[in-house]
């Protein structure tokens, strides 16, 4: 039986993991810099998984919040601004998120991910830390490996 940490790629410091904590500003730099292209995983300071930050959520939040996009009657720049500054992560994750156990059999990753429409999921050690991620390229590799 493969397990999931033999396959998934590991937390680096340029991973997608951010802070519950983080000013949702800071979350949307990071996630331009590193060029992520759906989500975020959340993190407390133990590094334990507590959500997930969909990149098409903080989107539609940063629009909602512009004056450009959506016109708020009686609110100044300066208080889009400090709203922008003052929430955080947390504020907008999804708490409900499909993870894996580093030491589960790929198979069940496999399955529940072709199930569910998953396409990337956290992967977490025995104390819920965030230990790295798996993806659908991850399972195409294992089973291109597998057919040769």
């Amino acid at each position: 039986m493969k397990k999931i940490k033999e396959i998934m790629t590991p937390i680096e410091k340029d991973s997608p993991v951010v802070r519950i904590d983080d000013p949702l500003i800071d979350v949307a730099q990071f996630a331009v810099k590193y060029q992520y292209r759906r989500c975020l995983y959340v993190v407390d300071h133990e590094g334990k998984l507590k959500g997930v930050l969909m990149l098409y959520d903080l989107l539609k939040h940063l629009l909602r919040e512009s004056t450009e996009f959506f016109p708020l009657p009686g609110a100044s720049s300066l208080e889009i601004i400090d709203v922008l500054f003052s929430q955080t992560a947390q504020d907008i994750m999804k708490r409900h998120v499909v993870a894996f156990n580093e030491e589960e059999d790929i198979r069940k990753a496999i399955t529940k991910m072709l199930q569910l429409g998953v396409k990337d999921a956290p992967v977490v050690d025995t104390e819920g830390k965030v230990v790295g991620y798996i993806s659908l390229v991850n399972l195409i590799e294992y089973a291109l490996k597998r057919q040769i």
